[in-house]
């Protein structure tokens, strides 16, 4: 019968920790995969503790509660843009687009300024257009500006069958977005944590310069107000190129 602590309780007993922390790899039973490094590393284990917290603190529950309280506006689109020097830079994303090429994020975004729009999960999908319908209608004749929409799918799995899930999500967007919808298999943890996207419900919306630096963001459904300081944000960035 297969037990994986039999096997670490075995090993421990007959090999040094720092041969059972390099060795050691996955071992599985019904399905599940243990990291043994995880046992035997006080750092990693300080990692998996405070992921874990993390979750309990601002987890589903509390994604989901603080949606329901504010219909996904978290706070008021930034009242102008963000300087240049202190602006964050956009994360390179690997991932591929609806029209099969496989590309960066950075490479997307080089040279123009472009309207990010990230969904996380499908629940903030219907946020999206009140967004992007004005701002292409405002913007679309404008060669030096886009607007790019950014779809994040995790896991191992379906990284596995990239093509599959192309084709589900080109079901979901007109042919004529094909070229400005982004699919990333990556984990979003970092993007984030680097973008402070703290509830991952609702979509979020971000003005990146030619340089690919966040210089303006918003979230949840669009203000009037709010568009009104995205247009002219985007005009000002398009006559600096």
């Amino acid at each position: 019968h297969f037990s994986p602590l039999r096997i670490v309780k075995s090993i421990c007993c007959s090999r040094p920790s720092s041969f059972i922390y390099s060795q050691a790899r996955h071992m599985t039973k019904k399905g599940v995969f243990y990291e043994l490094g995880v046992i035997f590393s006080k750092e990693k284990r300080d990692e998996r503790a405070k992921a874990l917290q993390e979750e309990v603190d601002k987890g589903r529950f509390y994604e989901l509660n603080e949606l329901q309280a504010t219909g996904g506006k978290l706070f008021e689109g930034t009242e102008k843009l963000v300087d240049a020097k202190s602006a964050r830079n956009f994360p390179k994303l690997e991932g591929v687009k609806l029209t099969g090429d496989k590309t960066t994020s950075s490479d997307v975004l080089r040279g123009k300024v472009s309207l990010v729009t990230i969904s996380l999960r499908d629940i903030a999908r219907p946020m999206i257009p009140s967004w992007t319908k004005p701002f292409s209608d405002k913007f679309s004749s404008n060669q030096h500006v886009q607007v790019v929409d950014i779809f994040f799918v995790e896991g191992a799995v379906y990284k596995m069958f990239q093509g599959m899930m192309v084709s589900s999500v080109k079901k979901r967007i007109p042919q004529e977005a094909w070229a400005s919808t982004f699919l990333t298999f990556d984990s979003n943890k970092e993007i984030r944590k680097e973008l402070d996207l703290t509830n991952r419900l609702v979509a979020y919306i971000l003005l990146v310069d030619q340089e690919g630096r966040v210089r303006w963001k918003g979230v949840g459904y669009a203000h009037p107000n709010e568009l009104k300081t995205l247009f002219e944000s985007t005009s000002d960035l398009a006559r600096l190129r």
